[in-house]
């Protein structure tokens, strides 16, 4: 994976650009047992991006290390654990499905659903190192990550050698498996909240490992993922600040956010970094029983794609119901989507909300192509005029998707007169494409 060459704010992988669209049910998917069944599952609705966290904290789940008279040794691999992970990577390249991997997921190193008590890391549960060798506590504060000090062993911080050799004999492991593999992204932590210099040390190291391993020539796509909601906090300028470390931005944490602040935050990411353009990830759509409904799963899936993000991925919906995962709706959503973007070339394409003539507060979303291409996307029945941009005179073809139902809807030839095209129904979400003559397919998916 590396950014594509013709637009960097998107994805190319084996010489063509590539919309990352997913949703699964877990997290840490190389875990579950019919994973075969649910990555097809996955392709067959059009789904080409997963997420894997490297995370052991639920019950069932197969830990790293192998455990010998009660005790984890960190040294002594657990060989089911990683024959999982590379089946993982087998299975998700043959199906051409992009895997985002999450070194370290600091809900496992928290009290969440026991997991540091049960943890291989804790020192009361290895043979390897105790509270006297290391910085580690076998206890700590309430779901407080910045209190665990495993986050803190870097030189710059507590220099805690002892522990951050057995880090990096786990981080080795990791890329053992992915570096033999093109289709891996690379996110150091999930939603982190400890210091940026933890973040950027594995970023480098990671990239040192692949210079030594595969030579200078090997991109290794990097990012971290910090948790404040808002896009523009100081944790996540550590990242947008540093394109020489972090090749890739995620912003799903923007997605617990709705509407026009939602939309205008990512807008407002992608100018930021225009002199440095990367890919603007969600590797999580939040939205179901909790952190919004369905509805705003599925408006914040369309509204990222028309602000420029490479990739939209419904999160699971296990436990508390944070997303959508792979249900029938974001099956819909995902289908649509590639419709819509089979037919209209989002890589040559930029937002360009402010050419609509609308109402200021009324929710419908542009892109504009090549050729004076256009995209729109309706959350609910609207009507919008298209004599502003740069379609001012002759007829245009509007090509009707009903994004609710995956279906391609009428098409119509209208006037370019300042009459105002409308959507075809007054229920639902709409997509069109407006052009006026075919417009060229794009190369990739």
């Amino acid at each position: 994976m590396k950014k594509y060459v013709s637009n960097p704010f998107y994805w190319e992988h084996e010489g063509k650009p590539v919309l990352l669209l997913g949703g699964s049910r877990q997290d840490n998917l190389f875990q579950i047992d019919d994973l075969r069944e649910h990555l097809e599952l996955i392709a067959e609705a059009g789904g080409n991006y997963v997420r894997n966290t490297m995370s052991s904290r639920k019950p069932g789940d197969v830990m790293p290390f192998r455990k010998v008279n009660g005790l984890f040794d960190l040294t002594d691999w657990d060989a089911e654990y990683w024959q999982r992970f590379a089946g993982f990577l087998e299975e998700t390249e043959r199906r051409n499905i992009i895997v985002q991997i999450e070194i370290w997921d600091p809900w496992d190193f928290q009290d969440y659903m026991h997991a540091w008590e049960l943890s291989p890391w804790n020192p009361k549960n290895n043979k390897n190192y105790s509270e006297t060798t290391t910085s580690l506590r076998e206890t700590i504060g309430h779901r407080n990550e910045e209190s665990n000090c495993f986050f803190w062993s870097i030189p710059e911080e507590n220099n805690d050698a002892a522990l951050l050799e057995y880090q990096k004999h786990f981080v080795d492991k990791c890329l053992h498996h992915t570096f033999r593999h093109s289709h891996v992204l690379y996110c150091i932590n999930n939603e982190t909240t400890v210091t940026p210099l933890w973040g950027e040390y594995w970023a480098r190291y990671i990239k040192d490992q692949a210079v030594d391993i595969l030579g200078s020539e090997m991109t290794i796509p990097v990012t971290d993922m910090r948790n404040d909601w808002n896009l523009f906090g100081d944790d996540h300028e550590s990242i947008v600040n540093r394109p020489d470390v972090y090749d890739f931005i995620e912003i799903s944490q923007n997605n617990h956010n709705t509407g026009l602040r939602h939309y205008e935050a990512v807008l407002r990411r992608r100018s930021s970094i225009k002199d440095h353009p990367r890919p603007m990830n969600n590797v999580k759509i939040y939205g179901n029983k909790e952190f919004g409904t369905p509805k705003d799963a599925v408006e914040r899936f369309w509204r990222n794609l028309f602000a420029g993000a490479a990739s939209v991925r419904f999160h699971r919906p296990e436990e508390a119901g944070y997303g959508l995962g792979i249900n029938q709706l974001a099956q819909k959503m995902i289908r649509s989507a590639r419709m819509l973007f089979g037919e209209f070339d989002i890589f040559h394409a930029a937002p360009a909300n402010d050419l609509l003539a609308k109402a200021k507060d009324e929710e419908i979303y542009l892109l504009k192509g090549a050729q004076n291409t256009l995209a729109l996307y309706f959350p609910a029945p609207g009507r919008v005029c298209l004599n502003d941009v740069g379609l001012s005179s002759g007829k245009a073809t509007v090509k009707w998707l009903n994004i609710d139902q995956a279906e391609w809807g009428l098409e119509e030839e209208v006037p370019l007169d300042g009459r105002p095209i409308e959507t075809p129904a007054e229920t639902g979400q709409w997509g069109a494409i407006v052009s006026r003559s075919n417009a060229p397919c794009p190369s990739g998916r």
